[in-house]
């Protein structure tokens, strides 16, 4: 019996490499979508790898709106889909509606497969919709970070001396048992969960103190970590993370306090004073002008 290739790719008559990867809608009915990947293998794993991405980015929004009954390519992002298949560096899309709608759409395929391919329309007055926003993200993005440098330079600087368990190997451990927990029939990680190992990356990326222990996870410690993420913290780019983002990662400190509660890996107790109660994720002022369906 040959053996599964271990990246999913088969060949076609003609040699090139293929896989399928999520589904798209055809007709009222969910049919699997078939992607070429080339006919280099080492390019074709590479390209397979990208469209991996690109379908976490496809699923990490249906995910957040529940738009449907389950995740699906849509007509433009298998557009995209393809191209990233195929290892382009840039795609032109046409997104429908007015200008404004366009521009808005077509920043939000930016921000969610623009580390994967260059999205780009041609319609120049989106174009220049598109660089207004970016230019006032930009804007926004220098107002955090003078405010995080403010904040950091009136914090006395401390070091922690407690032994004890950590809270990042708190968190990893609280990685595992997402994996665990959270399987695909074939034993792989399912990808909600890999979605919420990324926010636990995250989350252990912006701790100030690497070092903290348990001890120190206080409800004022817990208030504080969650106040960081409803300000919505820069990101690797520069800019904040988005809404989305923020409210996901505010979700996954949650889960982590139930299961460190009950763990019995770690003696660590959920302080009496700490309530799960409503948190408003704050908003730029770009996003306050948008229509609500569209602030995220």
């Amino acid at each position: 019996m040959p053996k599964k290739d271990p990246f999913d790719l088969s060949k076609d008559a003609r040699g090139n490499f293929k896989r399928s990867i999520g589904v798209k809608l055809v007709e009222g009915e969910y049919k699997k979508a078939e992607f070429y990947l080339g006919r280099d293998r080492s390019q074709a794993c590479m390209n397979s790898l990208n469209l991996e991405k690109a379908w976490d980015a496809v699923h990490d929004k249906w995910y957040r709106l529940r738009d449907g009954p389950r995740a699906t390519w849509d007509d433009t992002t298998l557009v995209i889909g393809k191209a990233i298949g195929l290892g382009k560096t840039e795609i032109v899309v046409t997104c429908t509606g007015g200008a404004v709608e366009e521009a808005l759409s077509l920043r939000d395929l930016q921000e969610r497969f623009g580390h994967l391919v260059k999205v780009v329309t041609d319609n120049d007055r989106v174009n220049t919709l598109i660089d207004c926003t970016i230019d006032n993200a930009r804007l926004q993005a220098e107002l955090f970070n003078q405010k995080a440098r403010l904040v950091a330079k009136l914090k006395p600087t401390t070091t922690t001396t407690a032994s004890g368990p950590k809270l990042v190997e708190a968190l990893d451990a609280y990685a595992e048992h997402v994996k665990k927990n959270n399987p695909h029939m074939d034993g792989t990680v399912s990808d909600y969960g890999m979605m919420v190992c990324r926010r636990i990356n995250n989350l252990k990326d912006h701790l100030a103190d690497k070092g903290v222990t348990l001890e120190k996870v206080n409800n004022t410690f817990l208030g504080d970590w969650l106040t960081h993420w409803a300000n919505r913290p820069a990101s690797a780019r520069g800019g904040p993370v988005s809404k989305d983002w923020a409210e996901g990662v505010i979700s996954t400190i949650r889960a982590f306090v139930r299961w460190l509660n009950g763990s019995d890996n770690f003696s660590w107790e959920k302080p009496r004073q700490y309530e799960v109660t409503p948190i408003l994720v704050k908003e730029t002022e770009e996003e306050m002008a948008r229509p609500p369906a569209r602030r995220r």
